[in-house]
């Protein structure tokens, strides 16, 4: 079984001199304006077709934002899967409001072909994840949006059984 695991694809970019506020030397250039490049609410849903292509059977994690949710809720309501939404929330989350809701959630969504067994194991099934966000793991491996190991983990153990192929491309 393949499972594509994908931690938040990339829907913004800092770039530029902003006008105010902590990060007043930053300010959010969308995707779309990179380069040509078509992107719909952040991710060209080629690469999800090319996911379910590979795939022996759908088992994927996409990390998003709130607005990019229906966006693949559409996406895979054709491929005869289940869905759930995990959440994270984060105990320091940074503090850019900026008018708006604090940024203490992200949302994972869990496309599986309908049919698909999951691991047993009451902590595994959790769906609701508390923590800090590690700034520690962000700055030893570069990545803006890094996930906790152990949620992670939890993931994996819930959905894959022994020699599963498991592809992270993100």
């Amino acid at each position: 079984m393949w499972i594509a695991f994908i931690p938040t694809p990339p829907y913004e970019f800092h770039s530029g001199v902003g006008k105010s506020g902590m990060f007043k030397d930053r300010y959010l250039i969308p995707h779309n304006n990179i380069q040509g490049t078509v992107l719909t609410q952040g991710i060209n849903q080629d690469i999800l077709r090319e996911f379910v292509r590979v795939m022996k059977h759908i088992n994927i994690f996409i990390w998003c934002n709130k607005t990019q949710i229906l966006e693949y809720l559409q996406f895979f309501q054709n491929e005869s899967t289940n869905f759930e939404i995990l959440t994270w929330h984060k105990t320091n989350p940074l503090p850019l409001t900026s008018n708006t809701w604090l940024p203490d959630t992200e949302y994972c969504l869990v496309f599986r072909e309908k049919g698909l067994s999951l691991n047993d194991g009451y902590d595994l099934k959790r769906k609701y994840y508390i923590s800090s966000a590690n700034k520690e793991d962000k700055d030893n491996f570069e990545h803006p949006t890094i996930k906790p190991l152990n949620l992670v983990k939890q993931h994996l153990l819930h959905t894959t059984q022994p020699n599963d192929i498991v592809l992270d491309c993100f």
